[in-house]
């Protein structure tokens, strides 16, 4: 059973279905998690994808600056810029006020060897603005909502590779007392880490929080397809994990996911614990609606799968 070799195999919660609240969707600190970005606070270590947004933004709004100041004013700017740890960006972008950022502005950033804190990115990133707050600079109070594309967008740091491929939608909100929202939804994002392949599709991560209590929910679905399962599974978050980041580990203390095989039907239910340490996993090896096995594990073991 597809399920069952899952849960007995290296990897009993994939990363890319996000339920480790320390880790984010794709691993903390790791290459993934600067493909995605979805970390648990805002002020989350590492290079997030939020960051990479808001650096491109950034240079962009500074190439429109300079045009304008230069006397050009213009809809169409790019820039080619010095990474701080060596190779380059070039962003360009086409923008229907020359004054600021506007929604339906469409930004492209390629990254040649790009070295940024320790991580080493090469590759393409496309961005349409579909809505932006005023004065826009990535500090709260702030409302962003940018669609994008990733073409053979890879990093690389001392110990991991990661590339990425697919579309993913990302919603952002911060306020000034700590309040965060975050949405990544997308058709189809793939990821190659070493030597295996994940495919995320029609898939839907949603956190809410607040980054001065620690206070966080986080909820997914979609289904993943990946070179190690042998198949694709389903997942949908039964009941929201919520936990504390600042308590213990910050591992969630409520909440339950629900993965299905799309191969033979076959289940795994996975059910926090109130501890924040142990996780509870029943498997339904035939897919008859009954779990026919409870199996007791922590967080920490999984998270090292």
């Amino acid at each position: 059973m597809v399920i069952t070799a899952w849960m007995n195999g290296r990897r009993c919660l994939p990363r890319l279905i996000v339920v480790n609240s320390v880790s984010t969707v794709e691993g903390a600190g790791s290459g993934t998690n600067f493909l995605t970005g979805v970390s648990v606070t805002v002020n989350d270590g590492g290079l997030t994808y939020l960051d990479l947004i808001v650096k491109q933004l950034g240079r962009i709004d500074l190439a429109r600056q300079q045009q304008i100041s230069g006397g050009i004013v213009g809809v169409t700017v790019s820039e080619t810029v010095d990474c701080g740890g060596g190779g380059t960006i070039t962003a360009s972008g086409d923008l229907a006020d020359p004054n600021a950022l506007t929604p339906g502005d469409t930004i492209t950033g390629v990254f040649t060897n790009c070295r940024e804190v320790d991580f080493l990115i090469s590759g393409r990133m496309d961005m349409t603005i579909n809505s932006i707050s005023s004065g826009f600079t990535g500090f709260p109070p702030f409302d962003i909502d940018v669609s994008t594309t990733l073409t053979n967008l890879s990093a690389s740091d001392s110990l991991n590779s990661f590339t990425a491929d697919g579309d993913m939608r990302v919603a952002v909100s911060a306020d000034t007392v700590g309040n965060v929202s975050a949405t990544y939804t997308g058709n189809s994002l793939t990821v190659t880490d070493g030597g295996d392949t994940q495919t995320l599709t029609s898939y839907n991560y949603v956190l809410t929080g607040n980054d001065a209590t620690g206070d966080y929910s986080i909820e997914a679905s979609g289904t993943i397809n990946s070179t190690i399962l042998d198949g694709s599974v389903t997942f949908l978050t039964v009941t929201p994990f919520t936990g504390n980041d600042f308590v213990g580990t910050g591992d969630p203390t409520q909440g339950q996911l629900l993965m299905t095989s799309n191969f033979d039907d076959s289940q795994a239910r996975l059910t926090a614990q109130p501890d924040g340490v142990n996780i509870m996993i029943e498997i339904d090896s035939d897919g008859d609606g009954i779990f026919e096995e409870t199996v007791m594990s922590t967080w920490t073991t999984l998270d090292s799968l």
